[in-house]
Order: structure tokens, then C-alpha cells, then sequence
């Protein structure tokens, strides 16, 4: 017998959350969302509405839509002040993007801006607290913050349930509405910075201009992309850099572009005008005026463009010395701007967006204005075939390639999501001579060497690569440098008669294809001189007197500290001998507190600020009470540079004083505020805080000093009097932070709690207590790559991409480069802490 077939079942479709929503409106019309939009789980958006009559939309995202209470006044953060919410239908998340203005006749008819958005958390299950009608919950936005409540009455005049009360629950982010509401006082878009009266008087314009039809005219759009989201025209970000590999990557989920030989460069367009930015955030707009007036003709309203600047030889290649001669002639007509990234487009962010996706859209947006001679020029790129690429690359003499997967996002800094690849190799080598030849009409070759222990080594000589300008630029400044004898013992082919020899002073950038078993370089080619640079046989200015170096006896001084790929123990004596003058007058005469590392290995590292047996007589006790007891006990200082490298040869990697001197241990003479940042925060945003620092200091009046710590923080130094006590420093740099942190709560916390400081900065003002110390500068830190400590000028901390590229090995080069002690004027900057300082920062005593 067959068998029946199963009844189908008869259970009715769930109903679409959505269907009201629909139902409304005329999606031929309007341009608000159907559907649509990423879940993010926690968003909030509050609406500002002109329609029938003004009123404010919150939205919060719950099951996958935007349950919304329509608010007739608008949020209030006065507790006291009970605001009317009437539930209105759900929304698609989409909605959380929308802004603009809904035609008239359709309903909600009106301009609509994003007043707020940001993420929110509820407290407790959000889910029961919705039913029962009293959700609590934090928030989290631009404008908004701290903990609200919805509470739906009750009684026969909400049976529908529809009327709710949107109250602020009471906490720091309270105001009272007489010091005025802040739907007065900020009523501007988040998004957009514009008003619902801009946008009605924009409508009303297009309504004339088109007969109350949209333009036609094409225009490049990101709206419809994935990731893409609306944000308004940012400042120029840091760009995104490439990682250096060996080889490079092979595989379908790659592209390559061809390494261009000039200068990074970002363009950011804003209605209409454009500003050309270096990797550094250097605005030279001037000097590549041409390429900022080919910007300007693109068919946008704003743009953050990423690309290359270069001048192209005659064989088509971009030739770097090329460049710097068109730019100190003045000639930018021979520049060209190579772009190959879209950050940004008409109030659309894509940075999130894949790569590819953004190329496409950089193609479109350029097409129109792209020929053989025109100014900019798109960088394409192959797809896969990564090995062969680099192999034609190589045959063609370019500098390398650039590869990028495919799915990337633009992450500012270096990521392994783009690599580079170089067909040479280039380092900077000090000229120490050079040859002439009468065949080669002057200058025939320089003559190079690099540092090593011992000094000085040839690696031999560069004689291609420099124009006649610059060869004759290269004598002018040899001119100055002309001394009798080489720097090093002669271990080349060269006749002492044949060559010049020149003080170490001038560091030159060099490509070479190789380099021979004794070192010396093969197919080797000037690129330029760094001016950021200085050579030298190790004796920078403020080098460590050779008397006293040469009375330390370094006891296994080919150990590697932190790693096989890390400097040896002799390599950080050095360096302290190298930098010993300089870093003396933060250390001399101050109680220390050690870290050392004897072994080499980091997990044998350890604290010591007591004085021990064994330790020659240039380590000082000083007879200190320990903190919370009357007892003393015999803390350590030292008074000289024998201090300094007796101290290191015992494996001391991290000095940290006291910010006091040995005669006057109670007084201060020193405030620092330590800029602690999580770890989620960039690099940028640790500086952008910094400024933000000593702007406050100058409002008290007080003149502060800057220097990196060794890690992703910043020390902002404020000299003083020593007319202070401890715990009156203390109060006065607490009372400073919890200022700052109240101001810009989403920026800086006072509290040193990992959950509070959750995207933030923690500004630690403990290290001004007694007995608290801060890591001194030019102090090496005990991490892989020996990062330093370093003092910098408050113009340089904006060039300084990554503070890590401070240490063992470059801070040495930075110093014989300098002319003058960023931190000259701290000793002579002495401060108060007045009476109006306090009264300022509400310190009553």
C-alpha cells in the first residue's frame, strides 16, 4: 500500500518586524533604506526630524532592527527633566547611516540629520527589561553619554503601550537644563556638521535648479559598498606602510604595483580644493601646486586620495635624485602624483572597504582626467604572478614592488597586509673621501665606509648615480670637510695619493645589488645625501671621554642581550658612552632605581635601588627613609660618566631616578605626567594627547618638555623650583589629570584600572610621589630591539611615525646630527607651583 504523503505544514510565516516600516512609504520616492545594514549588535543613532513639527528620533539597536522612540524635545541630561518618547515601528538598521531630506507628501516628509550616534550597553537582560517596560541602559556617543532609563507608563491613557519616558539616570554626565540643554547648545549633525535647516535651504535649491527632478550627472558613489560608512572629511591619516620581505608573496589573493622612487604623498580634497600632505603630515600644497590644481577638477565634493609623488627619467623610471633636483629648482611641471589608494569619498570612509573595491572606485573617480601628460596618474597593478612581476621588475632596473592582498583594509602603519619587495638592497653609508678625474669632468666617486665595535670599515665606492648638479654640490660641501688622512686603516685598492679624504660627517643612500666576502658593495648607486643623518667614527657630541671608557673592563662582551638577534653587552656599553653627556644631567646626582638584566635573558631581569656589596666606589650610597617607614636604608646615585658605564658593564639596562637631586632628596624639581595609552590606541592619538597636555600646562602657565619612553607612551616633563613638597606635587598633577580626564572623559581616565582605561589614555600622575621614579632619558629599555628613551623637541614629535625606530642604534646617529639639546632650556626653565595654579586646578589648602 503506498503511503500518504505528510501534510504540509499550515504554520503561518513569522511576521516581518519590518512590514509597518514598509508600509509607509513609497521607496520609488524616497531615498530612505528598505532593508539592509551591518549588525554590529550595539549601535545608536539619535535622529533630529523636521517633519510636521521638530522633534528627535533615539534608536537602539535590539533583535536585529532599530526599535525608535519618537522625543518630542529631545534628550535632556538634567534628571530631573522627564522627556515624552512615543514608540514608533522598527526601523532597518540602515537606517543608523540615513541623512538628508524626505520628499514632501511622503510621510515623515521633512529633513532628517544623525544629531548623535554611538554604541549602547543595557543593564541587565535586555530582552525582560523591553517587556516589562523599564530599560536601563549606558550610552555612549558623540554627544550623549553615561547611564539612561526607558520607563512606559502606565494607566488607561497608554493601553497601546506607545508612551514611554526617556529620563537621565544621575552620574558625572548630568547638566542641568538652565545652564543650558544641549539640544541648544550642540544642534548641529555629527556626520556632516549640518543643520535640518541647511539641508530644507539645500532641497529648496535643487527643487528650483532641477524642477523638482535629481540631477543626472554621474557622480562616484561608495553608499553601496561594503564597509563603506559616512563620516565626515577626517584630517590626512597616517598612511598605511608597507613590511619589507625577503621575497615576495605568491597566490590569486595577491595584486602587485610597481615600488615608485619619490616622496609619499596624501591629497585631500575638500569642496573643491586640495591640500597635498607628506607621509609625515607636512602640508606642501605649495610646492606641488600643479598636481593640487589637476585635483581640483574631479567630479567630487571631498576625497582622501593616497599616492606617491615622483619625476620619471627618460627611460620612464622614477628617479629619486631626480625629484630633489625638480624641488629645489622649483620645476614641479616635471612632478606627477602615482595614486593608488581612495581612503575617503563624498563623506564616505573606506577605510574598511577591500582593496579592490577601492581601486575600482579610484579608477572611476580618475578616468576623467587622466592622459599621457597629465599630472596624476593611476598605479595599476597585476593580479597574482607576484615571483614574475618582481623578476621583469628586477630586469628593468626598478626599485622593487609593492604587493597587497587583495582584501585588506587601509590600517594606518606598517601591516603584513602589504609587503614590499626591493630588486637592490639600500642603506646609508658615511662618505669618508671621495676621487676626482678629469674624464668624468669633476667629481669620479665617493669614497664609503660603515660603523662597526672597532670603528670605521670600508665597504668601497660608489661612482654612479649623481648628476653633474649634484656632483658639484657634493665638492661644495666637501670642501669644509677636507682632512689628511682616512679614518680608518687603509684596507682598499685606493692609493692614499689618489683620494680626498673628508671628515665622517655626510651620510649618503646607496643601492647595491650585493656585496663581496670582505663587505664591499657590488653595482652600487648614489640616491642622495640624508641630511636627517651624520656619520662619524662614534664620537658624537656628547661622547663619553675615552680615559674614562677605557677604565671599564667589560666582561663578556659578545653576549646577546634579549635574543640572538640582539645587540650585544658591549653594544649597550657603547651606547651609553655614546650618549653619556647628554643624558648625565637627567641622572647625576639623583637617587636611581635599576633595572638589570646580567644574564642577557629577559626573564632574569630585575629591579635594584639599594646599594650592594661588591660595587665600585663611582656608585654613591645615599641614607634615604624607605616610603611608609621611618627606617633608612642605603639607596644608590651616581655622580659621573664612570657612573654611568661602571653601572652598565654590571648589566644595567633601564635607569629610572628619582625626580629629585642627593642634596635636597625632599624637593622635587621635576613634575611628569606619563602618558599610558591602551593598547588599542594608535600612535597618533598618543601624540594628538601630548599636545593636548602641554596646552593645559601653558593655560596654568607652566612650560613643559616632551620625550618618548621606550614603548607606545610619552613623558610630558614640567621643570621646577625645588621650593615644593612631594605630596603638594602629587595633589597638583592629580588635580591636572582628573581636570583633563573630566573634560575629555572619552579621551583620558585618572584611574590606573585596566577596565577603565578601555580605549583611553591613563595619565599617570603617581610617578610624582616620593620614592616613585620615571625611566631617565636616553635610558634603553629592556625589550627586544632596545628602544630608548628619547628627549625630543615638541615641532619634532609630530615627524616621529613610531617610537620603537629610537634605540640603541639610531639615538647615537640622531645625536651627531643635532645642533642643538631639544631639552637645552630645562635647566634654565625652572617653575612655581603658585597659589593661582592651584586655585585654578580647585586645590584648597
Amino acid at each position: 500500500m503506498a503511503r500518504k504523503s505528510a501534510p504540509k505544514s499550515r504554520r503561518k510565516p513569522r511576521p516581518d518586524k519590518l512590514t509597518p516600516y514598509r508600509e509607509k512609504r513609497n521607496f520609488a520616492r524616497t531615498s530612505e533604506p528598505a532593508v539592509g545594514g551591518a549588525s554590529g549588535g550595539s549601535l545608536f543613532v539619535v535622529h533630529k526630524h523636521s517633519a510636521t513639527r521638530l522633534h528627535y528620533d533615539l534608536r537602539l539597536e535590539m533583535g536585529g532592527v532599530l526599535k525608535s522612540w519618537a522625543v518630542t524635545k529631545g534628550p535632556s541630561l538634567d534628571p530631573k527633566v522627564k522627556r515624552l518618547a512615543v514608540h514608533v515601528e522598527d526601523h532597518p538598521l540602515a537606517y543608523g547611516d540615513f541623512e538628508g531630506t524626505i520628499p514632501k507628501g511622503q510621510y515623515g516628509g521633512g529633513p532628517i540629520i544623525i544629531w548623535d550616534h554611538g554604541t549602547w550597553v543595557p543593564v541587565g537582560d535586555v530582552e525582560a527589561a523591553y517587556e516589562k517596560g523599564e530599560l536601563k541602559f549606558r550610552l555612549d556617543g558623540e554627544k550623549l553619554h553615561g547611564g539612561w532609563a526607558l520607563v512606559r507608563l502606565k494607566g488607561e491613557r497608554n493601553r497601546d503601550g506607545k508612551n514611554w519616558l526617556l529620563i537621565k539616570e544621575r552620574d558625572t554626565f548630568v547638566r542641568p537644563d538652565d545652564e543650558g540643554a544641549i539640544t541648544d547648545t550642540d544642534p548641529l549633525s555629527v556626520v556632516s556638521g549640518l543643520s535640518v535647516e541647511d539641508l530644507a535651504e539645500e532641497a529648496e535649491r535643487q527643487s528650483v535648479r532641477t524642477g523638482h527632478k535629481k540631477a543626472r550627472r554621474k557622480k562616484v558613489s561608495a553608499a553601496r559598498l561594503k564597509g563603506a560608512f559616512k563620516e565626515p572629511l577626517p584630517d590626512v591619516p597616517r598612511p598605511q606602510l608597507a613590511t619589507l620581505a625577503k621575497s615576495p608573496p605568491d597566490g590569486a589573493d595577491w595584486l602587485h604595483e610597481i615600488k615608485f622612487d619619490g616622496y609619499r604623498t596624501l591629497c585631500r580634497l575638500e569642496d573643491g580644493t586640495a591640500a597635498l600632505f607628506t607621509r609625515n603630515g607636512h602640508d606642501w600644497t605649495d610646492r606641488y601646486r600643479p598636481i593640487a590644481e589637476a585635483f581640483e577638477t574631479l567630479n567630487c565634493r571631498d576625497a582622501i586620495i593616497d599616492g606617491e609623488i615622483c619625476v620619471q627619467d627618460v627611460t620612464g623610471a622614477t628617479s629619486f635624485s631626480e625629484l630633489r633636483d625638480a624641488l629645489s629648482e622649483g620645476t614641479a611641471e616635471r612632478l606627477t602624483f602615482f595614486a593608488f589608494d581612495l581612503l575617503h569619498i563624498n563623506r564616505y570612509s573606506l577605510a574598511k572597504v577591500p582593496l579592490t573595491k577601492r581601486k575600482e572606485l579610484l579608477h572611476d573617480l580618475l578616468d576623467p582626467i587622466i592622459g599621457p601628460a597629465s599630472a596624476v596618474q593611476y598605479s595599476d597593478h597585476i593580479e597574482g604572478g607576484g615571483p614574475a612581476f618582481f623578476d621583469e621588475a628586477s630586469r628593468l632596473g626598478l626599485e622593487g614592488i609593492v604587493s597587497k592582498k587583495k582584501t585588506s583594509t587601509y590600517i594606518p602603519g606598517r601591516s603584513q597586509g602589504w609587503l614590499k619587495t626591493k630588486c637592490v638592497n639600500t642603506e646609508e653609508f658615511t662618505i669618508v673621501g671621495y676621487t676626482e678625474s678629469k674624464a668624468a669632468g669633476g667629481l669620479s666617486a665617493l669614497l664609503l665606509a660603515e660603523p662597526q665595535a672597532d670603528g670605521l670599515r670600508s665597504v668601497g665606492k660608489v661612482g654612479t648615480g649623481f648628476s653633474a648638479k649634484e656632483a658639484a654640490r657634493l665638492l661644495e660641501e666637501f670642501r669644509a670637510l677636507r682632512r689628511g688622512d682616512p679614518v680608518f686603516t687603509l684596507k682598499h685598492n685606493y692609493k692614499k695619493s689618489a683620494a680626498t679624504w673628508v671628515e665622517p660627517k655626510l651620510i649618503a643612500e646607496v643601492q647595491y645589488q650585493s656585496r663581496t666576502k670582505e663587505g664591499k658593495l657590488r653595482g652600487a648607486a648614489y640616491k642622495g645625501l640624508r641630511f636627517d643623518l651624520a656619520g662619524g667614527t662614534g664620537a658624537p657630541k656628547g661622547h663619553v671621554a675615552d680615559a674614562d671608557l677605557a677604565d671599564i673592563w667589560v666582561t663578556n662582551p659578545d653576549r646577546r642581550m634579549f635574543g640572538k638577534e640582539g645587540p650585544t653587552k658591549l653594544d649597550l656599553v657603547l651606547y651609553y658612552a655614546q650618549v653619556g653627556a647628554w643624558m648625565l644631567p637627567d641622572l647625576a646626582r639623583r637617587p636611581l632605581t635599576l633595572v638589570r638584566c646580567p644574564t642577557g635573558d629577559l626573564e632574569d631581569a630585575f629591579y635594584q635601588r639599594h646599594l650592594s656589596d661588591g660595587m665600585p666606589a663611582e656608585i654613591k650610597p645615599i641614607a634615604l627613609r624607605e616610603e611608609g617607614s621611618k627606617k633608612r636604608a642605603d639607596f644608590l646615585y651616581i655622580e659621573d660618566a664612570k657612573g654611568l658605564l661602571w653601572l652598565s658593564q654590571f648589566g644595567v639596562i633601564e635607569f629610572h631616578p628619582w625626580g629629585c637631586r642627593v642634596d635636597k632628596p625632599e624637593r622635587p624639581d621635576r613634575m611628569v605626567l606619563d602618558l599610558d595609552p591602551d593598547e588599542s590606541l594608535a600612535w597618533r592619538e598618543v601624540v594628538e594627547g601630548a599636545f593636548e597636555v602641554r596646552d593645559a600646562l601653558a593655560d596654568l602657565g607652566l612650560t613643559s618638555f616632551v620625550r618618548t619612553t621606550g614603548g607606545k607612551g610619552l613623558h610630558v616633563v614640567v621643570p621646577l623650583e625645588r621650593r615644593t613638597t612631594w605630596s603638594a606635587m602629587k595633589d597638583v598633577s592629580h588635580a591636572f589629570v582628573r581636570r583633563l580626564a573630566e573634560a575629555a572623559p572619552k579621551r583620558y581616565t585618572a584611574s590606573p584600572s585596566k577596565r577603565d582605561r578601555r580605549g583611553r589614555i591613563f595619565i599617570d600622575y603617581l610617578r610624582n610621589g616620593r620614592g616613585a621614579t620615571a625611566v631617565a632619558s636616553y635610558s634603553l629599555r629592556a625589550r627586544p630591539g632596545a628602544p630608548a628613551a628619547t628627549p625630543l623637541g615638541w615641532r619634532e614629535l609630530a615627524d616621529i611615525e613610531d617610537p620603537l625606530d629610537l634605540n640603541y642604534s639610531s639615538v647615537p646617529q640622531r645625536l651627531a646630527g643635532l645642533h642643538t639639546d631639544p631639552w637645552a632650556d630645562v635647566a634654565e626653565s625652572p617653575q612655581r607651583i603658585t597659589k593661582e595654579v592651584e586655585r585654578k586646578l580647585g586645590i584648597n589648602k
